[in-house]
């Protein structure tokens, strides 16, 4: 009789994502299937996924793009056209980190340099759970991040090439 192969207890992750939004499906799919192959629950699974997810955007609107949002109904198409300029194309997102059956530890960083840090600087001033950030028709991302891996677990630091963000859930908290 055959045995089961146990589950692998470690995946580490190193991506180089394009700053193209609409890549970051693939990224997110996988990661939701890693965290599902090392038994995290399916919910928990899908928030990791929708914050995970919000970071990457963030890194490539914000950060590669130097994009802000104003009250305005042609944002998307504005994406679409900066990620079409020759300087995004230059410019990727790298995530990196472990993922295990009792933790998620992934730092996703841009390219963006000073704009990137002065944008970075200005969403740390705020309070993305306030009432007036939970009104709004955007800039909810980090209200979504903290949603998922909790206030301690979302944190920015500011370096050479633009923001890092880390992202880190232990199971228990789950």
């Amino acid at each position: 009789m055959e045995t089961e192969r146990p589950k692998e207890f470690l995946r580490h992750v190193e991506w180089t994502i394009p700053t193209d939004i609409e890549q970051i499906d693939l990224y997110e799919d996988e990661l939701e299937k890693i965290l599902s192959d090392l038994g995290w629950g399916a919910e928990t699974a899908y928030q990791c996924k929708l914050g995970f997810r919000e970071g990457v955007m963030n890194a490539i609107v914000h950060g590669n793009l130097g994009l802000v949002r104003e009250e305005s109904n042609n944002f998307d198409q504005k994406i679409l056209e900066a990620q079409e300029a020759p300087e995004a194309k230059t410019k990727t997102v790298r995530v990196a980190g472990d993922v295990t059956r009792e933790k998620i530890y992934l730092t996703i960083q841009d390219q963006g340099g000073e704009k990137s840090k002065k944008l970075a600087e200005a969403f740390l001033a705020r309070d993305p759970t306030s009432d007036s950030q939970l009104l709004k028709k955007s800039g909810r991302g980090g209200f979504l991040m903290q949603d998922a891996f909790g206030k301690e677990g979302v944190r920015y630091s500011v370096n050479d090439t633009g923001v890092k963000l880390t992202l880190e859930k232990s199971k228990e908290t789950s």
